[in-house]
């Protein structure tokens, strides 16, 4: 399938829109079958995964993707209101998210800020770091606006596929949308560290800092400047370096006596995902490459980063239930 004739851009943003919603009642129906009270990690007044409303997002989404799959007229390559139409659903998704859970809505402005309340710290780590997952979805719908703002369709048209992900890139905007979820994790650590004075905030600090070697180069590289190898280079430290904070803190997967509440066999499994996950970006540099070079390929690095980030979050929740139940002493070890 090609995705940008079936699935345009826009329909794919609200398509992750609700896959990362379902994604979230999974982790809450998964936690709590394995006995990890997901409202007392959050604080949350109920353990309900809420599936109503993603009932109700998921229908309205498909109903207007079916609505311009129907009516959309593919002969006309001008701008109509079916360029409009999407980014009126992104926008209604999202509103609708947060209007009906005061939750997640005062967590998304504190957390855009750069802020994090450390009373309910899980809560706004896993929505943080849920954003930096995002930032390609984050950069598709740069892109989108991108193509509106210039009067230009990136729908599919008869004459052909008119997505252009170059917009926009004289103005640096998919180096810079797809870095803000990073900055924001970065401003958090600095926000934890002056208020604990913990040096491991620092570590994590560094660890997001990491990243962004990377996008500079990266835009120097778009720039024909010949810097494929330190690229690389600062690519190997910004995987290894988040693929042991992963295992060592956000994990604790080797701290001495300590309790595991999922099968063993689930643990080699998230592991080797998150190392396959971290470093997927060596496929880049494979010959016939589609993962870097064709929108199915985008759609798939999008997904694949979705469940990698799923499978994190069930392991952090577990260690964040076990820690504030003090109860390390009594496990199994790995």
């Amino acid at each position: 399938m090609v995705l940008t004739d079936q699935i345009p851009l826009p329909f794919r943003v609200v398509l992750l829109i609700s896959l990362i919603s379902w994604f979230w009642c999974l982790v809450v129906v998964v936690c709590e079958r394995r006995g990890i009270q997901v409202n007392k990690v959050f604080k949350f007044e109920t353990t309900t995964a809420g599936y109503g409303r993603y009932v109700t997002l998921s229908g309205v989404s498909l109903l207007v993707f079916l609505l311009y799959s129907t009516f959309h007229n593919y002969d006309d390559d001008s701008l109509s209101p079916w360029d409009f139409i999407p980014l009126l659903l992104i926008l209604w998704c999202v509103y609708y998210l947060v209007s009906t859970s005061k939750r997640l809505r005062t967590t998304a402005i504190r957390d855009i800020k750069g802020g994090i309340n450390r009373d309910i710290r899980t809560n706004d780590i896993v929505f943080s770091d849920t954003l930096t997952s995002c930032s390609k979805i984050l950069v598709d719908c740069a892109i989108y606006v991108c193509h509106l703002l210039n009067g230009v369709t990136c729908l599919p048209k008869s004459s052909g596929p008119k997505l252009d992900r170059r917009c926009g890139q004289n103005y640096l905007l998919d180096s810079i949308v797809g870095s803000l979820p990073n900055l924001i994790r970065i401003s958090q650590c600095l926000t934890e560290w002056r208020v604990t004075n913990d040096t491991q905030h620092i570590g994590n600090f560094f660890k997001y800092c990491s990243n962004l070697p990377m996008v500079m180069i990266n835009v120097l590289i778009q720039y024909n400047y010949n810097l494929n190898s330190i690229w690389v280079l600062f690519a190997v430290v910004n995987s290894c370096y988040t693929f042991y904070w992963d295992l060592v803190n956000d994990w604790a997967l080797f701290k001495r006596q300590r309790r595991f509440l999922y099968p063993k066999k689930l643990y080699l499994v998230v592991v080797l995902y998150d190392l396959f996950g971290r470093f997927i970006w060596i496929a880049k540099f494979f010959k016939n490459d589609i993962l870097f070079h064709t929108e199915n390929g985008w759609f798939y690095l999008e997904l694949i980063e979705l469940f990698r980030r799923w499978l994190w979050i069930l392991v952090k929740l577990e260690v964040d239930y076990i820690t504030m139940e003090k109860d390390f002493g009594s496990g199994i070890p790995l």
